[in-house]
């Protein structure tokens, strides 16, 4: 976090009145709350709910909030694509039937 790289910030020049300059600075002067914000739609994106990621980001629309995590109609018909494939194998599953005792005592 101490590395210094490329980046710019803005920096206040009077009140109301901000400018990005880009320069070298240390990265923990470049990280924001945002980024958190982005890693935790993206990371529990399809572990949780998506209501429950988007009123915890703050999206109003599934519309939008997909949009901001970067999934297309591609991806969910990918998704969908794999969920029926699992389906159908769930399906050609025959039980293991095991003889674990023959007989009476």
């Amino acid at each position: 976090m101490n590395e210094e790289v490329n980046g710019s910030k803005s920096i206040k020049l009077k009140k109301g009145v901000w400018r990005k300059v880009k320069d070298d600075y240390k990265k923990h002067e470049l990280v924001s709350s945002h980024i958190m914000r982005r890693s935790f739609s993206t990371n529990h994106y399809g572990k949780l709910p998506t209501p429950l990621i988007m009123a915890v980001t703050g999206h109003t629309t599934e519309k939008m909030f997909l949009n901001y995590i970067g999934k297309t109609a591609n991806d969910n018909a990918e998704t969908l694509n794999k969920f029926w494939q699992l389906q159908e194998s769930k399906k050609e599953q025959k039980p293991i039937l095991e003889v674990i005792k023959n007989g009476t005592v």
